[in-house]
């Protein structure tokens, strides 16, 4: 999910029955006229950026658990109803955890990179990839998000 996209996500977006992610909203902050900024409750840019993600099991569970403490309208990242986390905020809170972890930054939105890699190199279909991150057509996943690996290109070539 996109770092807008999580900081938007509720409780009530989690279908644990379907095992799944309703992605519709995001937050987001937008320069206003006067040259000032502004966060926004927006609903997704594009038809397919408002989409349905499945829920592997390991996440499920973890987010069921975690469910139980909070309202069904609460925000996920902040627990509360009337308090969502900012973007910019979050990032630097993903910033510092890292720090802290000792592991290198790179931006949020990299992980996105790493995870559509990671499923191409599992044998994800395309399609379905391009639909779970919301793109517009499987172009934008492939030429944008998927990236290269030798590692994985020798895996297949060894299967010849």
């Amino acid at each position: 999910m996109r770092i807008g996209e999580v900081c938007g996500l509720t409780w009530k977006d989690i279908d644990f029955s379907k095992k799944c992610i309703y992605v519709r909203r995001i937050v987001e902050r937008v320069r206003l006229e006067n040259g000032k900024s502004k966060v926004l409750i927006l609903e997704p840019k594009t038809r397919k950026s408002k989409r349905i993600i499945p829920m592997p099991k390991k996440l499920l569970e973890k987010l069921k658990e975690m469910s139980k403490y909070f309202e069904n309208e609460a925000f996920v990242i902040t627990g509360k109803i009337d308090k969502y986390a900012e973007p910019t905020s979050y990032e630097e809170l993903y910033k510092r955890k890292l720090k802290k972890l000792k592991i290198k930054y790179k931006k949020f939105h990299c992980l996105r990179h790493t995870f559509a890699t990671k499923c191409v190199e599992f044998g994800m279909p395309i399609k379905d990839l391009s639909m779970i991150l919301g793109h517009s057509s499987v172009s934008t996943t492939l030429n944008i998000y998927v990236h290269p690996n030798l590692q994985s290109s020798v895996k297949y070539l060894n299967q010849l």
